[in-house]
């Protein structure tokens, strides 16, 4: 099920979006026939509005179907699977049905490398 408040990504917006995008973006890779991800909607809700207000974080969802190819450069063969990108990189991954604190945890470690990358360029 759709995240309503989660940042929609396609195929054409991922780039700009995720790679261009200069914060922390947990990204979650899912379809609508996935029972396991529609499981994860009211997690990934509930991280939007912890995050709300953080102009480095961003909460996103890409629908498998629509994005194929991004789906396999990215080897994504078991949804949900829940990517965190930091400044563009590939940071973190979690498979499957994932408990708010431990995806909480996985965001605020992206936010901790933010801040490394960050100071590495001052």
């Amino acid at each position: 099920m759709l995240a309503e408040s989660a940042f929609q990504l396609t195929q054409d917006t991922f780039e700009e979006e995720v790679l261009g995008f200069p914060g922390v973006v947990l990204v979650d890779f899912w379809a609508p026939w996935c029972g396991p991800c529609r499981a994860m909607t009211p997690v990934i809700e509930a991280l939007v509005k912890k995050f709300e207000g953080n102009a480095e974080v961003r909460i996103a969802q890409l629908n498998v179907d629509d994005a194929p190819e991004i789906s396999d450069q990215y080897s994504i063969v078991s949804i949900p699977s829940l990517m965190v990108f930091v400044a563009g990189e590939q940071h973190d991954m979690k498979i499957g049905v994932t408990p708010p604190p431990v995806l909480e945890k996985l965001v605020s470690a992206g936010v901790e490398e933010l801040a490394k990358v960050k100071a590495k360029q001052k």
